[in-house]
């Protein structure tokens, strides 16, 4: 008996393949490895590599690899292939506020469109397989091009203890400090202070975590600031490697290698104070989910009520503090080094 799911994805599988084939040549492949997971990556145009890799570029590894692929992402746009996806044989409602597609989504299977470049996520967890798919490489949006295949990783790392998380990581080998808070907190000039001071930098708006023990893994090498940050004094410098442009935000992607995975040893919630030097001020575990439960659930498709429970179980294990940031750009980093190295505010 034919499942209307199972054949969907075997013609959208297929309609890459054609892609493929009226390019001419195999697909550009390249293998990645995130939080122990090994993704193949298959693209069927240079436009969608040129688009989709750059963010991901830290976390590529050999092609011949000895350890297995875990995941394969096949992606192709039809502006260069000519190829369209195909329809599904039942007509699709308007997908819910995060994007997800009902009709395309049971226990083995999950869909998502973007509302904003209209580009198609398919997963098949059996097959450890998904699609990626969009009209135009040109459509896509500068937030998409600085975490690409967000909800596909998302629903890779489902069932493996690992969570993506709205926050950002920076720390020293010894352990890392997890920044958290709602969009403009301050999170991603932390972060990029941080480095510029010489802290490690592993994650800005989206970071990849697991919490038995609680650590952080290289995940994306993009930062996105705002145009006021990069005027801050130790930033100046980062105001000319912008690589694009995300909403009212600039994209610069990191050069250098940070550690593949660090402890987390705290977690630190920023706030613009506007006066003053950088004051950090103890936290509540409350306070710490607040700040990060509802950002990552709220943005992120597919969540899940185990989601909730991952971000309750990690405050719990963390001493959590208030980063009041004031005027002095240069006290940041200093202040979160010296919570880092245990040195009691």
């Amino acid at each position: 008996m034919s499942c209307p799911l199972v054949d969907f994805s075997g013609q959208f599988n297929a309609a890459f393949e054609l892609a493929v084939i009226r390019q001419g040549t195999p697909p550009l492949e390249f293998r990645i490895k995130a939080a122990g997971r090994r993704f193949r990556l298959r693209f069927a145009t240079a436009a969608m590599r040129d688009a989709m890799l750059p963010a991901l570029r830290n976390l590529v590894i050999p092609l011949n690899h000895a350890e297995p692929d875990d995941f394969t992402l096949n992606i192709w746009e039809s502006a260069s292939t000519g190829v369209q996806p195909p329809s599904p044989a039942w007509p699709l409602k308007n997908p819910i506020t995060k994007g997800e597609i009902t009709e395309l989504t049971d226990l083995r299977f999950a869909g998502h469109v973007s509302h904003e470049s209209g580009a198609v996520s398919f997963y098949d967890a059996d097959a450890r397989t998904a699609i990626f798919w969009l009209a135009d490489a040109r459509n896509l949006r500068g937030h998409e091009r600085a975490a690409p295949f967000l909800t596909i990783f998302q629903w890779c790392f489902r069932h493996s203890g690992r969570q993506i998380t709205h926050a950002a990581v920076i720390g020293l080998p010894s352990g890392a400090a997890l920044l958290a808070g709602k969009g403009g907190s301050g999170k991603s000039t932390t972060a990029a202070l941080g480095c510029e001071a010489g802290l490690l930098h592993l994650g800005d708006d989206y970071c990849l975590l697991a919490d038995d023990p609680p650590r952080a893994f290289t995940f994306y090498r993009s930062v996105k600031l705002h145009p006021r940050s990069l005027r801050l004094g130790p930033l100046e410098s980062w105001s000319r490697e912008a690589a694009w442009t995300a909403e009212e935000k600039d994209v610069l992607l990191l050069d250098g290698q940070a550690p593949r995975e660090v402890g987390l040893k705290i977690i630190l919630l920023p706030r613009v104070a506007g006066a003053g030097g950088t004051a950090v001020r103890p936290a509540g575990a409350a306070e710490a989910l607040r700040a990060l439960a509802p950002s990552t659930l709220f943005q992120l498709p597919g969540t899940t009520p185990s989601d909730f429970t991952f971000f309750a179980r990690l405050v719990r294990q963390l001493p959590a503090f208030h980063l009041d940031l004031g005027t002095d750009p240069e006290n940041v980093a200093v202040r979160v080094r010296e919570l880092l190295e245990g040195v009691k505010p």
